[in-house]
């Protein structure tokens, strides 16, 4: 609700919190735990926010409320979220999509003695191995004679040529795909991919969803193929740009609702997916227990910092509980 709640504007940044706790299920203050206290600095009190969903409610979707901290100075830890400033679009385990990164497990959470420190039992799963320089530049614009806005052509190019790259590298299909100059558009079946790669691409491309939020079937593939071809014709005759098919508004929809904000990214371990747009390269993912999705944290003198959610092809319905054989650990997150 904190995050439904975020489009709205209040005067003092407490009450993101305070006004809408007397919503919740559980009317008894000490029952629920959370009580009215304006005397509480407001990072305090967002922290203590944070520790409470997660032990009351055993969920850790507050996590990934991403914000922007640059000008807070409330002290907030990594992992807590600055709920006054909360971005409005940028959130993965919504109830749009159904994923289950750790198979429908409970939070095993802690709190250090000075509750800055929040600990959280979970498997190192992955590291970062390369990150998009670009991020998804946005929906196609029509200047107001028609034509499209061929910059912004240009960027969507640049930003898909990006994608493919970091997907084909030691997964082409043979040594001309790795080419610069390969134009994988026209490739029919794979874009130059191997035939395994490329269904893990297309699904990764769109999160594996259509635009009601259930799994994405075969078709898809075949629209992203549209997509490319598309993107890539020759969009300054208005013939040809005016020729878009429903298929190639489907997958940039799909874009639209799942890419902004992120990067898109390999891993170590072979796997791609799309990070938060802070994410460095050697950064940790992990599931957490307790988690819908993976998490990326930054390895820190005394813990590690929260960077945010992912999402990572092969790690969003408990396959990495069972994959590996990664041993579990506790995560210090400061």
């Amino acid at each position: 609700m904190v995050h439904e709640t975020r489009v709205y504007q209040c005067s003092d940044p407490k009450d993101r919190i305070y006004a809408i706790i007397n919503a919740t299920t559980e009317k008894s203050p000490v029952k629920r735990g959370l009580t009215v206290d304006y005397s509480l600095d407001v990072g305090e009190l967002y922290r203590r926010f944070v520790v409470w969903d997660i032990m009351k409610n055993h969920s850790l979707t507050t996590l990934s409320i991403i914000s922007d901290k640059s000008n807070t100075d409330w002290g907030l830890p990594s992992w807590v979220p600055d709920f006054s400033n909360a971005n409005l679009r940028y959130f993965l385990p919504d109830y749009f999509f159904t994923f289950d990164a750790t198979d429908s497990s409970v939070p095993e959470a802690r709190i250090s003695p000075d509750g800055q420190t929040l600990m959280l039992k979970g498997k190192r799963i992955d590291a970062v191995k390369r990150i998009a320089r670009t991020q998804y530049p946005g929906q196609l614009l029509r200047l107001p004679d028609g034509k499209l806005d061929m910059e912004n052509v240009e960027r969507q190019r640049e930003w898909l040529r990006e994608c493919v790259d970091i997907a084909i590298e030691d997964h082409a299909a043979d040594e001309k795909a790795l080419s610069p100059s390969f134009r994988y558009w026209e490739s029919i079946r794979t874009w130059g991919m191997s035939d395994e790669r490329w269904p893990r691409f297309w699904r990764t491309m769109i999160w594996g969803h259509t635009l009601t939020g259930v799994k994405a079937n075969i078709l898809y593939g075949s629209w992203f193929r549209s997509y490319g071809a598309y993107i890539n014709a020759n969009l300054e005759d208005v013939k040809v740009s005016s020729r878009r098919s429903i298929a190639e508004d489907l997958i940039e929809t799909s874009f639209v609702i799942s890419l902004l904000y992120r990067k898109f990214c390999s891993t170590r371990n072979g796997s791609i997916g799309w990070l938060p747009r802070g994410a460095q390269v050697g950064d940790v993912i992990c599931v957490l227990y307790g988690g819908k999705v993976p998490f990326v944290l930054r390895p820190r003198d005394g813990g590690y910092e929260f960077v945010g959610d992912a999402y990572v092809y092969g790690m969003m319905d408990g396959e990495a509980l069972v994959v590996g054989g990664a041993p579990d650990e506790e995560f210090a997150l400061i």
